[in-house]
């Protein structure tokens, strides 16, 4: 990983100043955000993926009620589901421990 890191460096180096326009856009492009690329290196197993299905869930919810939604509808339709979710898990593990 750290070699990867290492590659990175060599290649914005030597990459940076070249000739071709698109090429040196592309490396400076990386020197910017040479700390995001560098942790997405050496951290692979890392992923923001939960956090975005959860803002896009937010986001279908809010556009199915159409600006009418205010923040208790959009609450009971983001919190309560885990909430009974948890609550059937619960239930479940009792009824097993009783059977």
């Amino acid at each position: 990983m750290h070699e990867d890191v290492t590659k990175l460096d060599r290649f914005i180096h030597e990459y940076q100043n070249d000739s071709s326009e698109p090429i040196s856009v592309f490396a400076s492009g990386l020197k910017k955000d040479y700390q995001a690329i560098k942790n997405c290196l050496l951290y692979p197993k890392i992923s923001n993926g939960p956090m975005e299905g959860t803002n896009n869930k937010i986001k279908m919810i809010r556009k199915r009620g159409y600006g009418r939604a205010g923040i208790e509808l959009l609450n009971a339709l983001l919190v309560l589901p885990w909430y009974y979710r948890d609550l059937e898990e619960d239930l479940g593990k009792q009824q097993k421990l009783v059977a």
